[in-house]
C-alpha cells in the first residue's frame, strides 16, 4: 500500500509540474507556492528519470516565485494604503 501511495504522489506532482510551461507566468503567488511544494515532493518521491523529465519546469517555478512574491507584496501594500486612506476619510466624517 505504501508503494502505491508513493507512486500516486509522484504522478500527481509530476502532472502538476508538467503544466508549468503554460501556467507559471499567470499563476498567483499562492499557487506558485503550491507548485514549489510539488517540486519538493518530486525531489523526494520520484525516480531520477522522472525528476530529470521536469527539472526545467522546476527551475521555471523557482525563477517565477520571487517575481510573483514581489507582485503579491506590492498588491498588499496598495491595499493597505487604500484601507489607511479610507480609515482617515471615515475619521474626518
Amino acid at each position: 500500500m505504501a508503494q502505491w501511495q508513493t507512486l500516486y504522489s509522484c504522478v500527481r506532482h509530476l502532472e502538476l509540474m508538467r503544466t508549468m510551461p503554460e501556467l507559471a507566468k499567470t499563476l498567483s503567488f499562492d499557487n506558485l507556492v503550491i507548485a514549489s511544494r510539488s517540486a519538493e515532493q518530486i525531489q523526494q518521491h520520484c525516480s531520477q528519470g522522472e525528476r530529470d523529465s521536469v527539472k526545467n519546469h522546476i527551475k521555471m517555478v523557482k525563477r517565477q516565485l520571487p517575481v510573483a512574491r514581489k507582485a503579491f507584496d506590492q498588491h498588499k501594500a496598495e491595499q493597505n494604503m487604500k484601507r489607511a486612506k479610507e480609515n482617515e476619510r471615515q475619521k474626518d466624517v
